[in-house]
């Protein structure tokens, strides 16, 4: 929660629906806008949205970008918040 500046995002590990997803382009254009490389400076990694949850709170990566209701789940989790 403490690096909410997209700029800090470098080295970060996000998950994503899969490859050929909205989710997916939506996430690299908007870590371009900031100045990121989606393809160097991240690490995208697909995971089914049920599963995303669990890899938050696991720590498996940092953020995601997903469908809903995932988002709101894992705010009620409190394992995550909505960027």
């Amino acid at each position: 929660k403490d690096r909410r500046d997209p700029k800090d995002w470098k080295g970060m590990t996000f998950g994503i629906p899969f490859d050929f997803s909205m989710h997916n382009y939506l996430l690299r254009y908007y870590l371009a806008e900031h100045g990121l490389d989606p393809d160097r400076d991240v690490q995208l990694r697909v995971v089914a949205p049920p599963e995303m949850v669990a890899n938050l709170r696991s720590g498996n990566f940092d953020g995601f970008l997903g469908p809903d209701p995932v988002n709101q789940r894992a705010v009620y989790d409190g394992v995550g918040f909505i960027h």
